[in-house]
């Protein structure tokens, strides 16, 4: 633990670890930011409308 290997070219002591990605960088996934919040507003703009639409049919069931 903690100790370095030679390297496996020159067999030197001297080394140092250098790391690099295994594969591509991540894209995240969904919206983000400012096109998250107006997502989300539209959401529940289009909700709100989907449940004024239930009530009004209920009222107009209930009347006939």
């Amino acid at each position: 633990m903690g100790a370095s290997a030679a390297c496996p070219k020159c067999s030197s002591e001297d080394v140092e670890r250098r790391f690099s990605p295994i594969s591509e960088p991540r894209v995240p996934v969904g919206l983000h930011g400012k096109a998250a919040k107006e997502s989300n507003a539209r959401r529940k703009e289009r909700e709100a409308r989907r449940q004024e639409g239930f009530r009004e049919d209920r009222k107009r069931r209930g009347q006939s």
